[in-house]
């Protein structure tokens, strides 16, 4: 039987269900482990090497203010060890993305299996557009956990750890910069998931009204798919990419009441190196502030339609297949 959870499937789920689609999703990676886990090590090798050249730059000026500096000293002493981390980002660059395919294949078809397996009837025109479409989307969640998450948390780790070594003074204005960012992302959410909910539903709407007889409301549905798809994505560009604007205004805006006010957000002494490596961790900070925003954003939009691959019976009432003929 399937039950009418229309407005339900709309709402916002509670936090508990979002920790058992997560809970399913682990499963589905876990059942491709094997290409998940060469794809997990070129990420975390390549985020792990980046946050290097803020080392490197303090370098470059602690010897360049040593008496009697020279370049081809400056070349002596850096050159092989940058020419080795490039080497090492490049070739975890080239074994993720051919690894990101592989994975990428493997879910979609093991959610698909899992729908067409799990459902209690069939029903043609909703199960071709949750295979197509559906199936799709929901891979974006199991990307959050394999690939995303361990993302983010190792270039933060890395980077957090290099501004300990090279200038543990300037942490908390670090950290106090991403909090108003992070409170934006976590606002648009439940928007991001209920629209994303309503396209899935739309989607169903316009395989089922392909025949002849129902032309009209599938013109009706396509223009709804648009305006919705429209909202989408404004509010998903405001979680992803206005996050870094947040995090600098407000970091901007910390140093100058900082300076103004004299407190204690600034280190006392301020040196060329340091200020300089805190600069290139900030951006490099903005890196996995950013990633954050998306992957948030991407599980808001892939949960709707990972939760019917393990539940299908939790759709909204379509209108019987005899309908259209």
């Amino acid at each position: 039987m399937t039950k009418n959870t229309s407005n339900a499937e709309n709402q916002p789920r509670a936090s508990n269900e979002h920790f058992g689609v997560a809970y399913d999703c682990l499963r589905v990676v876990l059942m491709n482990r094997w290409v998940v886990g060469v794809l997990l090590a070129a990420l975390a090798g390549k985020a792990a090497l980046e946050p290097a050249s803020a080392w490197i730059t303090k370098r470059v000026f602690e010897i360049a203010g040593e008496p009697g500096f020279e370049v081809p000293d400056l070349v002596s002493d850096l050159g092989l060890l940058f020419v080795a981390i490039m080497a090492g980002i490049t070739l975890f660059d080239f074994v993720e993305k051919l690894a990101n395919k592989a994975v990428e294949v493997r879910l979609i078809i093991t959610f698909q299996r899992l729908y067409l397996d799990g459902r209690q009837d069939e029903h043609g025109a909703r199960d071709i557009s949750q295979v197509i479409y559906g199936c799709e989307q929901a891979k974006k969640a199991a990307e959050v956990l394999y690939k995303e998450s361990w993302k983010i948390t190792v270039s933060i780790i890395s980077v957090l750890v290099w501004q300990v070594s090279l200038g543990p003074e300037w942490i908390p204005l670090m950290l106090l910069s991403i909090i108003p960012a992070l409170a934006l992302a976590w606002g648009f959410g439940p928007g991001i998931q209920w629209l994303s909910s309503s396209i899935l539903d739309l989607q169903s709407l316009l395989a089922h009204t392909t025949p002849r007889a129902g032309r009209a409301e599938f013109d009706q549905h396509q223009e709804s798919w648009f305006r919705h798809s429209l909202m989408l994505e404004l509010r998903k560009w405001i979680v992803e990419d206005g996050l870094n604007i947040v995090m600098w205004t407000t970091l901007v805006a910390l140093i100058l009441v900082s300076w103004k006010f004299d407190l204690w957000l600034l280190p006392d002494e301020v040196a060329l190196g340091g200020t300089a490596a805190f600069a290139i961790n900030a951006r490099l900070l903005a890196k996995p502030l950013g990633d954050i925003g998306k992957v948030y954003s991407r599980w808001r939009e892939a949960y709707p339609a990972a939760s019917r691959v393990f539940k299908p019976q939790d759709w909204p009432d379509m209108p019987s297949e005899n309908d259209q003929q």
